[in-house]
């Protein structure tokens, strides 16, 4: 589910949106998160270019076949 500007990662960790907290006013777009996330992230950053964004809205990704 990625366009030619996208990529993946796989990132191991208990909690992610908690590792990012700090950097998200300058790294990453959050506006695609729902405010009902257990998260709580602040929605930030809508459409800024070079900023990560979350594809899947804060849903995890179980599974990927990349072609």
């Amino acid at each position: 589910m990625t366009d030619t500007d996208s990529l993946v990662y796989e990132i191991e960790t208990e909690d992610f949106y908690q590792d990012i907290k700090h950097d998200i006013s300058d790294k990453f777009d959050t506006s695609n998160v729902p405010e009902s996330h257990p998260s709580g992230l602040p929605r930030l950053n809508k459409k800024i270019i070079g900023m990560f964004e979350d594809k899947c809205g804060g849903k995890i990704i179980r599974e990927l076949c990349g072609l």
